[in-house]
């Protein structure tokens, strides 16, 4: 196949890139039949796909592609998706931050109200005056 026809073939427009930023891109794409589009970041499970409305699609995935990369599948159409870097031990650990945290507001309230109670229990009484008025 010369280069020209080639050229002729090539089965999508470049596809772009809309957002980034270090864990999410929005990626737009139009393709003419089913490619598989490769992403030049680093691989890793966390990688997951979200299809935005008014794709062709309605679920992608994330695979390792060329030894380190990313690359999902696409197919005859417009398609535009959200890919976005959150792995599970991120979601667990969140959810761990914000329980520790409830539970200390929830300490340090409980201690300064002990503390509050303990001051007024060890207060003295007020004795009463006896005031003598002479005339």
């Amino acid at each position: 196949m010369d280069r020209e026809s080639a050229s002729t073939d090539c089965p999508l427009e470049p596809a772009r890139i809309e957002t980034v930023n270090a864990d999410e891109m929005v990626i737009d794409a139009l393709v003419k039949r089913s490619v598989i589009l490769l992403v030049t970041n680093i691989y890793a499970s966390g990688w997951r796909a979200e299809a935005l409305p008014g794709s062709s699609h309605e679920r992608c995935q994330v695979v390792p592609a060329d030894h380190t990369l990313g690359a999902t599948l696409l197919t005859l159409g417009r398609h535009g998706f959200l890919m976005v870097y959150q792995p599970s031990g991120y979601t667990a650990g969140w959810w761990v931050s914000a329980v520790s945290w409830c539970g200390y507001v929830a300490l340090w309230g409980w201690w300064l109200h002990r503390r509050s109670a303990s001051r007024v229990a060890h207060r003295q009484p007020m004795r009463p005056i006896n005031l003598r008025l002479s005339r």
